[in-house]
């Protein structure tokens, strides 16, 4: 079963998995399906999670998702269990934590699948989703599950609520009744953090927010060329993160290219530029090769 849940903080997550523990007989193991169909739609209909780019976007699989999500620490689940990502920064997402990648964006990946899944032309995935936990201000959630209708095609019935959740966005209501939602079946309350965890809360969350800040003055004048896919590949590469040849060739790939044709374009580029043309050099690997060589040069020379 899948239970996808909109977190948003520690108390919250500690009470679900205590609600989870007291009702065993909800739980069983998710199964693992595929779908070339529902990865085809994420890719053409949704942009780039992280930099909202739409060219070679691809369907990144959440590998961590724990027992709310039943896939397992690690493992690959199906492709329920994807959001949509660019070839960059699917690579950059492999390199580094998952868990670390998604904090960084604020995002919840599993809630991104969900709503995506939601919406998928193939039935198979629509029909794994089984709990929707949604909460809705700190200490209150919502449950939804799917109607029993015979007469729905849908059984999350997408359109209607939906349209439902727009009317109160446009009309700006601040306390929705959501007993008028299809699939709500109740609320859920979350005890109080102690006064310990909630500072060590409050701490977290103020230093994350300091970061994240400090991250966006930095980058404004960064962000404002990597809209340009091919920009963001040309600093990506000067800045030592492309690993190989190989990696060009995949991006080459996600865009339509051939592997030739875009390295062609990268060298005029660095002439124009007036800098080195050889792009192994820029290579993560032969780069970080030379920096300890060059290292090793600098302690003989001492030595003298």
């Amino acid at each position: 079963m899948l239970l996808f849940c909109s977190i948003g903080c520690i108390d919250e997550i500690v009470a679900i998995h205590a609600f989870l523990s007291s009702h065993a007989n909800m739980i069983r193991k998710t199964k693992i399906v595929k779908s070339k169909k529902h990865l085809e739609y994420l890719a053409r209909n949704y942009p780039c999670l992280k930099c909202r780019t739409t060219y070679g976007v691809q369907a990144c699989h959440i590998r961590k998702t724990d027992s709310l999500g039943n896939v397992g620490w690690g493992t690959k689940g199906g492709d329920a269990f994807v959001v949509p990502l660019c070839y960059l920064c699917h690579q950059k997402q492999h390199s580094m934590n998952e868990t670390l990648f998604y904090c960084q964006l604020n995002i919840n990946p599993i809630r991104v699948a969900f709503d995506i899944a939601l919406k998928s032309p193939c039935k198979k995935i629509k029909q794994l989703a089984k709990v929707r936990l949604s909460v809705i201000r700190r200490g209150l959630a919502i449950m939804q599950t799917p109607t029993r209708s015979i007469y729905s095609v849908d059984r999350w019935d997408t359109a209607i609520n939906g349209k439902i959740e727009r009317q109160w966005l446009e009309k700006g209501v601040k306390n929705p009744k959501y007993s008028r939602l299809t699939t709500f079946r109740g609320f859920i309350k979350f005890p109080k953090m102690n006064d310990k965890t909630e500072e060590l809360y409050q701490t977290i969350k103020d230093s994350k927010r300091n970061e994240i800040y400090q991250e966006k003055h930095e980058d404004d004048e960064k962000n404002a060329k990597m809209e340009d896919p091919f920009e963001r590949l040309m600093v990506e590469l000067q800045e030592g993160k492309i690993r190989d040849s190989r990696e060009l060739d995949g991006y080459a790939k996600a865009i339509g290219s051939t592997g030739e044709s875009l390295k062609g374009r990268i060298r005029r580029r660095l002439k124009k530029e007036n800098k080195p043309q050889v792009l192994t050099d820029y290579y993560y690997d032969n780069r970080t090769n030379k920096e300890r060589k060059d290292e090793a040069w600098k302690d003989q020379i001492k030595s003298l």
